[in-house]
C-alpha cells in the first residue's frame, strides 16, 4: 500500500468500528485518570490533617515519601492496565484486515495477559529514545560550535559580520533539520513495537524492538510519511483542545474557588475527549502499517488466531 493508501484505510478502519474503539479508548484513559484523582484526594485529605494537627515539617515530608512510593506503585500498575486496553484496538484492527475479526473483550483478554511486557517494552522504548534525544543533542551543539568557528573563519574573523550570521544561522538550520530527521527516522524505525506485541503470539517484550528494527528496514520513510500525515489529520482537534483548555485555566485564575475549580475540571475533559479520539486513530494506524509491511516483507501470517 502507499502512504495515501495506508491513511485512506486507516480512516476506514476507524469509521467501521468506532464504538467499540471508542469504548477501549475511554477504559484506557479512565486507567489514567483514577490513580492521577486518587492522589490529588488523598493528597489533600492527608496534608490537610496534618496542616490542622500543626506537626513539624519530618513527618509531613516522610508521609510525602510515603505516598509518592504508593503512588508509583499504583501509577505502574493503573498505566500496565490502561496501554491492555489501548493495544487491543490494534489487534481488533489487525484482525479485521484478515477478516478474522474478534469482540473487544477477546483482544482485551489477549493483550490483558501482557500487560507488563507491555510495560518493560515501553521502558526500554523510552530508554532508547532519551538515550539517542541525549546523544543527538550533544551533536547539535558540538556541530554548532563548529559552525560558528567556520563561519567567523569565513566571515574574515569577524562574528558580528552579516556573512558569518548568516553562514552561521545556514549552519544552525541545517544541524535542527538533521536532528529532527534522526530522530523521526528513529522513532519510525521503533513505531510498531506494541502493536507487534499485541498480535504475535510467542515474541518476548525486547524482541519487538528488534522486529520491528526489521520489519520497517527500507520502509523508514514511508512510516515517517505515515506519521506526519496521521499529525496532520489529529492536529487541529489537539489545537483546538489545547486552545480551549489554556482559556479555561486563564479564565479559572479570575475566578472564585468553586467556579475555577469546575473551570479547571472542564479543561480537563476538554483534553480527555481529545485524547479519547486521537488514542484510537493511532493505534489503527500502527496497526494497518504492521499489516503492510508484514505483507510486503514476510508475507502476513494466517495463523493469528482469536483469542
Amino acid at each position: 500500500m502507499t502512504v495515501g493508501n495506508i491513511v485512506t484505510a486507516t480512516i476506514g478502519l476507524y469509521r467501521s468500528r468506532f464504538k467499540d474503539y471508542i469504548l477501549l479508548a475511554f477504559q484506557s484513559l479512565l486507567w489514567i485518570v483514577i490513580p492521577i484523582f486518587l492522589f490529588g484526594v488523598v493528597f489533600a485529605i492527608l496534608f490537610g490533617g496534618v496542616a490542622a494537627a500543626g506537626t513539624g515539617p519530618g513527618s509531613a515530608l516522610g508521609l510525602m515519601v510515603l505516598l509518592g512510593i504508593v503512588f508509583l506503585v499504583l501509577l505502574i500498575y493503573c498505566l500496565a492496565r490502561s496501554v491492555a486496553y489501548s493495544a487491543a484496538i490494534s489487534r481488533l484492527t489487525f484482525g479485521e484486515l484478515l477478516q478474522i475479526p474478534e469482540t473487544p473483550k477477546e483482544a482485551h483478554r489477549f493483550t490483558r495477559r501482557r500487560m507488563w511486557k507491555f510495560i518493560w517494552a515501553g521502558f526500554l522504548f523510552a530508554v532508547i529514545l532519551i538515550g539517542a534525544y541525549i546523544g543527538l543533542l550533544i551533536g547539535l551543539v558540538v556541530f554548532a560550535a563548529i559552525g560558528g568557528g567556520l563561519a567567523a573563519a569565513l566571515g574574515g574573523g569577524a562574528p558580528g559580520s552579516g556573512s558569518a550570521a548568516l553562514i552561521s544561522a545556514l549552519i544552525s538550520m541545517i544541524a535542527v533539520l538533521l536532528f529532527l530527521w534522526v530522530f523521526t527516522w528513529l522513532i519510525a524505525r521503533l513505531f510498531i513495537y506494541d502493536t507487534i506485541l499485541a498480535i504475535e503470539e510467542q515474541v518476548a517484550a525486547a524482541e519487538t524492538l528488534g522486529l520491528s528494527w526489521k520489519l520497517t528496514n527500507k520502509n523508514a520513510f514511508r512510516v515517517s510519511m505515515v506519521i506526519l500525515l496521521a499529525v496532520l489529520v489529529s492536529l487541529p482537534l489537539l489545537l483546538i483542545a489545547q486552545g480551549l483548555s489554556i482559556w479555561a485555566q486563564l479564565q479559572a485564575t479570575s475566578s472564585p474557588g468553586a467556579i475555577g475549580a469546575l473551570i479547571v475540571l472542564m479543561s480537563f475533559v476538554i483534553s480527555l475527549f481529545a485524547s479519547l479520539i486521537t488514542v484510537p486513530l493511532w493505534q489503527v494506524v500502527k496497526s494497518v502499517i504492521y499489516y503492510d509491511l508484514k505483507s510486503r516483507q514476510e508475507g502476513i501470517d494466517l495463523k493469528f488466531s482469536a483469542s
